[in-house]
C-alpha cells in the first residue's frame, strides 16, 4: 500500500475532521479520485429506528384504557382534560362501521396516514389518531414539569431506569417476588415497595438522610407546617408517578403508530416481498376502547393478464362475543371468507348468520368460493416479525 494524501483546500465542500467519505477511483493513469459523503442506506435507517422503539411494542394493541378512564381526575390538569377529550371524542363509535364511508374514514384516521395528509395545503388532523397522541404527550410532559416544580424531577432518571420502574408500578404481582429480606427492610422502615418506587420515579429521598438534617431541625420547631409540608410533596410524588405512566401508555401507542409506518415503509422498500399494510384502528365501545386490526397484503402476479390478488385479515375484539378474525381473499369477483372465534358461543352464532353474510356479498356481485367459519386462538397481528425480534434484542436480567 502507497500513503496517499489529498488537498481538499479548494474543493466546494465541507468535510470536517474525521467524517467519513467515499473516495472514488475516476482513472489510474494519471491518478484521478473524487471524494463524496456516504449516503445512508434507507432500510438500514428505518431498521435503526424498529430497533428504537421495539421496547415500546407489544403483540397486543396499546393499553389505553387507563388514560381515558382518568378524564374525570384530571380536572385541575386542563392542557391534559383537554388532549383526552379531544383524543376520546375523535375515535369512532364501533357501530357507525357497518358503512364503508365510515369504515375508510376511520382507517384514514387511524394515524398511519398522518405524514401524508400534512403534505397536502392546509391539513385538517384535528381527527387524527397519532396526532391527538402527539399532542397528549406533550400536555403531559408539560404537566409532569409543572408537577415537580424544581423540587420533582424524574426526568433525571435514565430512560431504561424509569421504563422499569413504571413497568415494576404496573405488575403489583411482580413486587411480592422480592427476597423476603428487602420487603422486612422496608416495612420497618414504614414503606411498601410500590411506595419506594414511587419515590425512586419521582426522584426523591428520604427525609431522614444527612442532607435534610435542616429540615429536620426545622420540622421539630414547626411539626404542623412541616406535616402539611410532607403531605404535599407525597402527593406531588403520587400525582407525578401517575402522570408518568400515563405517559408511558402514551409512549407506547405513538410507538405502536410508528413501527406500522416503518413496516409498511420497509416492505414497500423491498420489491421481493409482497406489499403488506398493517393499521390498528381505535374504536368506541360505549365507554370503552376497543380495536380493529387491518392487514391488506397485495400478492404477486404470475403474468400481466392474471387479475390482483389481495389477502386481508380483519381482527376485532369486542365486549360480547370475545376475539374475532376474518380472512378474506379476493381476486376479481371471486371471494372466499374464513371466520374464526375464540368463544364456542361466538362461532355458533356466527354460523347461524353465515347465509345472512351470503347474501351480502352476492349483492356486491361476488362470486363466494369458500365461507367458511370455526373455533381458535386468534392472535393479534405483529408489526415486527419473530425472527426480527430475536436477532435484534439480547434480553439481561441482572
Amino acid at each position: 500500500p502507497i500513503p496517499l494524501e489529498l488537498d481538499i483546500s479548494h474543493l466546494s465542500s465541507n468535510f470536517k475532521p474525521g467524517q467519513q467519505l467515499l473516495l472514488q477511483i475516476l482513472s489510474t493513469s494519471p491518478l484521478s479520485v473524487a471524494l463524496q459523503t456516504p449516503t445512508a442506506n434507507s432500510l438500514d435507517a428505518l431498521s435503526s429506528q424498529q430497533r428504537r422503539l421495539l421496547p415500546l411494542v407489544f403483540a397486543q394493541p396499546p393499553q389505553l384504557q387507563n388514560v381515558i378512564n382518568a378524564l374525570p381526575e384530571l380536572k385541575s390538569m386542563v392542557p391534559v382534560q383537554n388532549a383526552v377529550t379531544q383524543l376520546w371524542q375523535n375515535i369512532r363509535e364501533m357501530q357507525t362501521l357497518q358503512q364503508s364511508t365510515n369504515l375508510q374514514q376511520a382507517i384514514q384516521q387511524s394515524g398511519v396516514f398522518l405524514e401524508r395528509q400534512l403534505l397536502q395545503p392546509n391539513p385538517q388532523v384535528n381527527g387524527d389518531f397519532k396526532a391527538n397522541l402527539l399532542k397528549l404527550a406533550t400536555a403531559l410532559e408539560g404537566q409532569i414539569r409543572q408537577t415537580a416544580n424544581g423540587q420533582i424531577n424524574a426526568q433525571n432518571l435514565p430512560v431504561e431506569i424509569r421504563n422499569a420502574l413504571i413497568n415494576l408500578l404496573n405488575q403489583p404481582s411482580a413486587l411480592q417476588q422480592l427476597p423476603s429480606h428487602i420487603t422486612n427492610a422496608l416495612l420497618a422502615s414504614g414503606q411498601t415497595p410500590a411506595q419506594l418506587l414511587t419515590m425512586l420515579l419521582a426522584g426523591q429521598t428520604s427525609v431522614a438522610t444527612p442532607a435534610n438534617s435542616q429540615l429536620a431541625l426545622t420540622a421539630q420547631s414547626q411539626p404542623a407546617q412541616q406535616i402539611i409540608q410532607n403531605a404535599q410533596l407525597q402527593a406531588g410524588v403520587t400525582e407525578l408517578a401517575r402522570l408518568q405512566v400515563l405517559l408511558r401508555e402514551v409512549e407506547t401507542a405513538i410507538a405502536r403508530v410508528q413501527m406500522n409506518q416503518l413496516t409498511m415503509v420497509r416492505e414497500a422498500d423491498n420489491p421481493t416481498q409482497p406489499q403488506v399494510w398493517l393499521m390498528d384502528v381505535p374504536l368506541r365501545d360505549k365507554q370503552q376502547l376497543q380495536w380493529m386490526q387491518l392487514q391488506l397484503q397485495q400478492g404477486s402476479k404470475q403474468n400481466r393478464q392474471e387479475e390482483e390478488q389481495w389477502q386481508v385479515t380483519l381482527n376485532l375484539e369486542t365486549q360480547n362475543l370475545g376475539k374475532l378474525r376474518a380472512s378474506i381473499g379476493l381476486q376479481a369477483t371471486n371471494v372466499s371468507v374464513a371466520l374464526t372465534a375464540e368463544d364456542p358461543i361466538a362461532v355458533a352464532l356466527l354460523e347461524a348468520n353465515i347465509d345472512l353474510l351470503q347474501e351480502k356479498l352476492a349483492a356486491l356481485n361476488l362470486q363466494v368460493r369458500q365461507l367458511s367459519c370455526h373455533c381458535a386462538p386468534v392472535e393479534w397481528l405483529s408489526p415486527v416479525s419473530q425472527s426480527f425480534n430475536s436477532d435484534a434484542l439480547l434480553d439481561i436480567s441482572v
